[in-house]
């Protein structure tokens, strides 16, 4: 697992425009995500308990975070828009 993790814009030529709930659940090495400015929805629960996350950088275009998207994330001190 990477300490630093990416949300790209695209995968394979199609648009990411959402985090799906659990997603990154419970992952224990990853430090910072950068959140590209195409995903509009971090889902329910996406980042729940990643414990050593301590950066969220979202992209302008994050519309909605869900219920416990970062619950238990207790080294998170950071949450930013990108302009």
């Amino acid at each position: 697992d990477d300490e630093i993790v990416v949300v790209p814009s695209t995968i394979e030529g199609s648009d990411v425009v959402a985090i799906d709930k659990n997603t990154f659940i419970n992952n224990d090495t990853m430090k910072a995500v950068k959140i590209s400015d195409k995903v509009q929805t971090i889902g329910n629960s996406a980042f729940l308990n990643c414990v050593e996350l301590e950066t969220a950088v979202f992209g302008s275009g994050v519309k909605t975070v869900e219920m416990y998207a970062f619950n238990g994330c207790k080294k998170l001190d950071l949450c930013q828009n990108m302009l």
